[in-house]
């Protein structure tokens, strides 16, 4: 008699995604860092940031300051691509853009870059599975297994 459970809860996520909204007079600047965990067995790769330009920036004067990343005005986003981050690694980019008009400090509070990462590791898994094998009346059980590691991960921060 074979039986698995399999769970799909993420045990622990691979990385640390972490964004800070500045505003100073009418310059509205996003900075977003990543950074892989040292508990990680292996490199983080096929990385991608995208990050939604809110309504309150004016679309034509968006700017990527750091990072090589490219904004598409239709769908007012910027995406930084990145091939691989090592383990342990972090890194950051940043852009800015004009306000339509200046906000109150209430209406600063309700800024936001959504953000949207991406990535794959082939070393690590962020789920589990677990085989159990129960002997039936003389009848010897045994698993065999041949599996691989990998997961693609997509993490959102509203």
């Amino acid at each position: 008699v074979g039986s698995y459970p399999i769970s799909e809860q993420v045990r622990h996520m691979p990385l640390l995604v972490e964004r800070k909204v500045t505003i100073y007079s009418s310059t509205c600047r996003v900075a977003i860092q990543v950074r892989s965990k040292l508990s990680n067995k292996g490199d983080l790769g096929d990385f991608t940031i995208a990050v939604s330009v809110p309504e309150h920036c004016d679309s034509d004067t968006v700017e990527v300051l750091r990072g090589e990343g490219s904004y598409d005005d239709l769908k007012r986003t910027i995406r930084w691509n990145m091939k691989e981050l090592p383990r342990g690694e972090s890194f950051m980019v940043s852009a800015q853009a004009q306000l339509w008009s200046p906000l109150s400090r209430q209406e600063q509070k309700l800024v936001r870059f959504p953000v949207l990462v991406r990535c794959s590791s082939s070393k690590d898994q962020i789920s589990s599975v677990e085989f159990r094998a129960t002997e039936a009346e003389n009848h010897p059980a045994s698993v065999t297994f041949y599996g691989t590691k990998s997961f693609r991960l997509l993490h959102r921060l509203p």
